[in-house]
């Protein structure tokens, strides 16, 4: 009898020499690697692990987190935004010329014209453009007779001059006035020609020719 967990060793008179056995597995670091005989292992190569000096880390590391993903803007909120700029150039635009249009067709100015007779006492005239003007008690009533347009606060707007004159009979002249430049948006108007007493009128009647009378 003889053991079977040894081979069968030949008898030729020489001792047996068993066959080498397997180193077990080396860690250099990496996933182990399986060598035997008596040759060291070759080192790891690029993409095989890590390389000569490295050390494992240190008990309780852990690996830093990862750098969060780039931003992206959603589509919608890109349509949003170019949607907002565009919107703040139109008003940019649009604004200022509603201003301009605003101004422009708010009130402005306008010219007073209008007639006043002079019953009985009338004369002709010298002055170039009228044939006739007032006399006796209504001698200041004539080409150099002020026109004054006022507010209702009675403050002068406007001044006027008397225009011309014809003579309708011998006991009626018509003189005619015109106010320049009177501004629009008073409440009322006072016209008064040569210190004679003043005459009340809104716009509207003002935008009209006026005829007044004495004597």
């Amino acid at each position: 009898m003889h053991d079977r967990s040894q081979p069968d060793q030949p008898d030729h008179g020489v001792p047996y020499t068993p066959p080498p056995t397997q180193d077990p597995p080396q860690t250099h670091g990496g996933p182990p690697q399986a060598h035997g005989g008596p040759y060291p292992p070759p080192p790891p190569g690029p993409g095989h692990g890590p390389g000569p000096g490295w050390s494992a880390p240190p008990h309780g590391w852990t690996a830093p987190p990862l750098p969060p993903p780039p931003h992206r803007v959603p589509r919608r909120s890109r349509r949003i935004t170019i949607g907002l700029a565009v919107l703040v150039v139109i008003l940019a635009i649009v604004v200022p010329v509603a201003v301009w249009a605003a101004r422009s067709s708010g009130p402005k100015d306008f010219t007073i014209t209008g007639t006043i007779d002079v019953h009985d006492s009338v004369k002709s005239s010298a002055r170039l453009g009228f044939a006739c003007e007032g006399s006796g008690g209504f001698s200041n009533i004539g080409p150099a007779s002020p026109v004054l347009v006022k507010d209702e606060t009675g403050t002068v707007i406007a001044v006027g001059e008397m225009t011309g004159s014809r003579s309708i009979s011998s006991k009626l002249c018509e003189l005619s006035f015109t106010a320049d430049d009177v501004p629009a948006g008073r409440n009322y108007y006072l016209v008064e020609i040569a210190r004679r007493g003043e005459l009340t009128y809104t716009e509207g009647e003002a935008r009209e020719p006026l005829s007044l009378s004495i004597g």
